[in-house]
C-alpha cells in the first residue's frame, strides 16, 4: 500500500527542514510529526542516494514513517496532509 501525492516541486519548498505530516484514520488523527525530527535531512538522503545511483525525472525516495503505524481495514478512510502543499483521502477496499 503505497498511495502518492501531487508532485510537490522544490522551488514551492521554502524549508524541507520544517514540514508538518498529519495521518488520520477514520477521521482519529494516528500520526502528527514534522520533517525537522527527521533522522537525515531530505537534502542529505538526496544527495546519499544521487551518490550512489543516477536519479531521473519520476524516481521516488520514500523515507520511512513517523511514529504511530498500525494496521488498516476493509472500509477504512485514510487522510494524509504534507504542509499546506498536498493532501490526499483514500478509501481502503480489500481484494477479495
Amino acid at each position: 500500500f503505497c498511495p502518492i501525492s501531487d508532485v510537490v516541486l522544490k522551488k514551492d519548498v521554502e524549508n524541507p527542514r520544517n514540514l508538518d505530516l498529519l495521518l488520520k484514520v477514520n477521521g482519529k488523527l494516528r500520526q502528527s510529526s514534522n520533517t525537522r525530527y527527521m533522522v537525515y535531512p531530505v537534502e542529505e538522503i538526496i544527495a546519499f542516494v544521487s551518490s550512489i545511483m543516477t536519479l531521473e525525472p519520476g524516481d521516488l525516495i520514500l523515507t520511512g514513517t513517523p511514529d504511530g503505524i498500525g494496521a488498516i481495514e476493509n472500509g477504512d478512510v485514510v487522510e494524509a496532509k504534507l504542509g499546506n502543499f498536498c493532501s490526499l483521502k483514500l478509501d481502503v477496499v480489500s481484494e477479495g
